[in-house]
């Protein structure tokens, strides 16, 4: 199993394991007192106009765990004290987790994500159509292209360099945002408006957490691709991956809306040749071979580095300073991790 945290150690990865982060975007009618809150950090927004303050999960939760419905509830008090006002400049934004995700599973989510984006879309409603903010992939064709070098690139084993290179400015405002695997090691849905209904927030990130889930199940976006094949299955198909919430969905444009999308989602399964193969990465190689140093001794020649690891002074003084703490020791094992020292 390859995961991102394996391809990027250097992520500034979120406090915690959960899985869902949420940040609901608020305009009020007048300034108030930020509330102090256990789960939310409420942050002012100045792309917003009216009192516009953002609130923020402090960490992400596991859906449905009993932290996450804590701080569900805890928002919806706030809400019921605070005049906030309904805004067409706010959204509520979705965080993935995808840091110790198999990396296949991410290629699935975007499949499924793109297979569903005009359902998604129409569900959250017509501000949501072509908004600047939440493009969509027939919106802005250049996203689909983007999604596929990601996948590329992983599959070619310079998935930490490409993800490096993921320009915030280029995908921020996408309905599905990649740019935060570069930081936070998630994928961020901004498709939904604003709202400061935790019913709705509820039953949004439910319907989010479906392709999150299902994107497990499959062995491939080529196996999810082919199930599309016989627009006859398609209600089948989204009552089998959103259970009840397929109810919220609008049936008599299902087969159109997948229909305009399932071409994106086909071209995301045919970027890699075996997908059984996938990432083809192979395992790091450890900076220092496991092996017994007498440190009283001890050289820079009896260590052994790669690519001119102590060439740099700094890192030559930063070994001198370990040295002298073990000098007193006979015999001491030397095994260092990869990685930032």
């Amino acid at each position: 199993m390859t995961t991102f945290r394996q391809i990027r150690t250097d992520f500034s990865f979120p406090i915690g394991y959960g899985e869902v982060g949420i940040e609901i975007e608020t305009e009020a009618k007048s300034p108030y007192d930020r509330p102090r809150s256990k789960y939310w950090d409420a942050k002012e927004d100045g792309s917003l106009r009216n009192v516009g303050v953002e609130y923020v999960l402090i960490k992400p939760l596991d859906h449905n765990s009993k932290e996450y419905n804590e701080a569900l509830d805890e928002f919806d008090a706030f809400q019921k004290k605070i005049k906030f006002i309904d805004s067409p400049y706010t959204s509520v934004h979705v965080h993935l987790n995808m840091v110790d995700r198999e990396l296949i599973h991410m290629a699935n989510f975007i499949t499924l994500y793109l297979i569903f984006e005009n359902v998604l879309t129409r569900y959250c409603g017509p501000d949501r159509d072509g908004n600047l903010f939440c493009l969509k992939t027939k919106d802005a064709e250049q996203l689909y292209r983007i999604y596929r070098d990601l996948i590329f690139n992983i599959d070619q084993g310079a998935g930490a360099k490409h993800c490096s290179r993921l320009v915030s400015s280029q995908i921020k405002y996408s309905g599905l945002n990649i740019a935060n695997l570069r930081t936070l090691g998630s994928l961020e849905i901004r498709t939904h408006g604003g709202t400061t209904d935790v019913k709705e927030i509820r039953r949004w990130v439910d319907i989010l957490m479906c392709l999150y889930n299902k994107a497990q199940k499959f062995s491939s976006p080529v196996e999810i691709v082919n199930l599309f094949k016989d627009k006859k299955k398609n209600i089948d198909l989204v009552k089998l991956i959103f259970g009840q919430n397929a109810d919220y969905f609008s049936k008599e444009h299902i087969d159109n809306d997948i229909d305009k999308t399932l071409f994106y989602a086909a071209s995301i399964a045919t970027t890699v040749k075996d997908w059984s193969k996938y990432p083809a990465l192979a395992s790091p190689k450890p900076l220092f071979k496991n092996r017994m140093v007498s440190f009283n001794t001890a050289s820079f020649d009896e260590i052994d580095a790669t690519e001119g690891m102590w060439a740099n002074a700094n890192d030559r003084q930063w070994l001198l300073d370990r040295l002298a703490r073990y000098q007193n020791t006979t015999l001491q094992q030397t095994i260092e991790p990869v990685g930032d020292m």
